[in-house]
């Protein structure tokens, strides 16, 4: 039997990423774009995505905007313990 998954897309119509851009910088920890960013972001959030069993991918074309694809392995509501959830949060 396979894995379900959960996915979320986030979409933005923006000035979009280049191909090069997106293979040698996106997820790469301390690259931003930003004049006062810190090109850490994205980074965490793959690092966490994949800790989860999880992927992230992207797909842009400069001028065109971008969206993420983020897919987490679903857990059934049988297999919740209460290790996965934790009081008062």
């Amino acid at each position: 039997m396979s894995q379900e998954n959960i996915e979320i897309v986030v979409e933005d119509t923006g000035v979009g990423m280049s191909k090069d851009f997106i293979e040698k910088k996106l997820f790469k920890p301390f690259s931003s774009t930003k004049e006062k960013g810190m090109g850490i972001g994205l980074y965490q959030c793959k690092t966490i995505i994949e800790a989860h069993g999880g992927v992230i991918e992207v797909e842009s074309k400069e001028g065109a905007g971008a969206a993420f694809r983020v897919r987490l392995p679903a857990v059934p509501r049988s297999q919740v313990t209460r290790s996965h959830v934790k009081k008062g949060e």
